[in-house]
């Protein structure tokens, strides 16, 4: 891993400049060497991510995601859990009664 974070900012840049080529030339997008170059564009991210944490203490605001990150099943991972006593009159559902009363009047008229 390249430590220096200009040098691994060049390498991303390099990366992200073949990937652009490659997909200038409509390869498609199983083409062995765009997913090398994909391939290429995260690991350089990666190491330029690492050298900007050792040398200043800061990261980008990016994140690499792989297939397996979004796997097309909800789950605990896709849920945010909101404490109750952080929500304002403006998040709850004013028509939460209604919705409520509408219902009872629908199986009212049902009987």
């Amino acid at each position: 891993m390249n430590s220096e974070p200009r040098a691994a900012l060049l390498e991303l840049v390099a990366a992200l400049e073949a990937h652009l080529t490659l997909a200038e030339q409509e390869v498609g997008e199983h083409s062995p060497d765009l997913l090398s170059a994909y391939q290429r564009i995260a690991d350089t991210f990666m190491t330029y991510d690492d050298a900007l944490l050792s040398a200043f203490g800061e990261v980008t605001p990016l994140d690499i995601y792989s297939e397996d990150d979004d796997d097309g099943e909800f789950d605990d991972d896709d849920v945010e859990l909101v404490d109750p006593d952080d929500l304002g009159p403006d998040d709850l559902d004013d028509n939460l009664d209604d919705d409520v009363e509408d219902e009872e009047t629908e199986e009212d008229k049902t009987q």
